[in-house]
């Protein structure tokens, strides 16, 4: 019967059958406003002005800003815009404790990207969502990950500078509880997992994490390093996902110690010191051991010397 598009005064129709009923239909809703649902309505039979009223209900956002760990926390100062399919700017906002409220998006598709992230996060992958046709509230929610650290070691020998293979470090956190256990490779280097750099609270940033490295086993030969090495990983920036934390570690060679002159041990090694060498113990716990048992043997043939006379 009629077709327009609606302007900034209602629209009028005459002359429309007396008692019959008539459906006023929405084809294509306003820009930032859902389709309303068709209206049945009867003309009567007057000639005063009849009115028929269609109302539009707004399209309605909810956006979340989300730390990834838990899903849930509301990630604060996160810098945020909405393009439309044009790369037009439709909204920007610096997220808070709530998820962001957004009206009267036309009904499309839309890109939510991150311009920048707090402190200890790291800017999140575009989110792409639909605004569909209705009045209901929608949502989309994108997820900030935290930055991780992760400890690289690098072990030598103090003197020669060459890469010593098969030693071993505790990664321990504050408590002294074992995280990991690290062992250098052929090249002296070793790598530890990925671990959190921080402790965060309701989607911010709130301390650093100490963990402790310490050398629990070196090769024969060679003396333990028993340093303890406390570390933190210092938040880069929003685009370095993972913060390397670097040691540079060497081993010194275990000094030579010399044994008590025996008449066994003076022609070559004895029996009890060869069996001793092959015992699965550092070096110089070998010869600490070699040299007791020697000055009691040494003792007891004294001993039995003396008894005879």
């Amino acid at each position: 019967m009629d077709e327009w598009t609606s302007g900034s005064t209602p629209h009028i129709i005459k002359e429309l059958e007396v008692g019959k009923k008539y459906t006023l239909t929405e084809t294509i809703p306003a820009d930032g406003y859902a389709t309303a649902e068709s209206i049945t309505f009867v003309v009567e039979n007057t000639a005063d002005i009849q009115k028929v009223e269609m109302q539009d209900d707004t399209t309605k956002m909810l956006i979340s800003k989300v730390d990834m760990t838990d899903g849930c926390s509301e990630v604060k100062d996160a810098k945020l815009y909405i393009l439309n399919e044009n790369q037009e700017v439709m909204e920007s906002w610096t997220s808070g404790d709530q998820p962001h409220y957004v009206e009267k998006l036309p009904i499309g598709i839309y890109t939510l990207l991150e311009e920048t992230a707090p402190k200890g996060y790291i800017v999140a992958n575009k989110v792409t969502f639909e605004i569909k046709d209705t009045g209901d509230i929608q949502g989309a929610k994108m997820e900030d990950e935290q930055a991780m650290g992760k400890v690289i070691l690098n072990k030598t020998d103090k003197d020669t500078k060459k890469p010593i293979k098969g030693v071993e470090f505790a990664f321990c956190d504050s408590k002294g509880k074992v995280l990991e256990t690290l062992v250098t490779d052929s090249a002296g280097h070793a790598e530890s997992k990925n671990y959190p750099i921080a402790t965060f609270k309701n989607g911010q940033y709130k301390k650093a994490i100490t963990y402790i490295l310490k050398e629990t086993k070196t090769l024969d030969g060679y003396q333990l390093d028993e340093t303890e090495h406390k570390i933190q990983f210092e938040y880069v920036d929003d685009h370095t996902p993972v913060i390397e934390y670097t040691l540079n570690l060497t081993n010194e060679k275990a000094p030579e110690k010399d044994t008590p002159e025996t008449s066994e041990n003076q022609g070559g090694s004895t029996p009890v010191s060869m069996v001793l060498m092959r015992l699965p113990y550092p070096i110089h716990q070998k010869q600490e051991i070699t040299q007791i048992l020697l000055f009691l043997c040494w003792l007891l043939r004294y001993q039995q010397d003396a008894w005879e006379l």
